[in-house]
């Protein structure tokens, strides 16, 4: 047997993350997500459709590290306000964007601001 056969069949089939476990055959499922502790339910199932959406598009996340640099980014803008988490999740979910941005003002609110 050579050495590469002998490494290739070594290898151990285990979670990378505790966060998040992939499908040892193919690293496009996501099978199991954990959220933060300072998540509600509704925060969750919005950030599992921002994962569900992203997979329709043919962008999923699909490591540990693009995993938790979403969370990072939805929690430095929003803080510790699980309020605009929610905002800022559903703004995402409604243009279908693949990342997050600060919450946008309507056009009104924008008018009305300048007069």
């Amino acid at each position: 047997m050579a050495k590469a056969e002998i490494f290739r069949y070594s290898l151990p089939v285990r979670p990378i993350c505790p966060t998040l476990t992939l499908n040892p055959f193919g690293m496009n499922n996501l099978i199991h997500f954990d959220a933060p502790a300072t998540w509600d339910s509704e925060t969750e199932d919005l950030f599992r459709e921002f994962l569900q959406m992203r997979k329709a598009k043919r962008k999923p996340l699909v490591t540990p590290r693009g995993l938790r640099g979403r969370i990072k980014e939805l929690e430095a803008l929003s803080g510790a306000n699980l309020d605009l988490k929610k905002k800022i999740l559903i703004q995402t979910l409604e243009r279908e964007w693949l990342d997050f941005y600060a919450l946008k003002d309507d056009k009104q609110d924008k008018w009305t601001k300048m007069l």
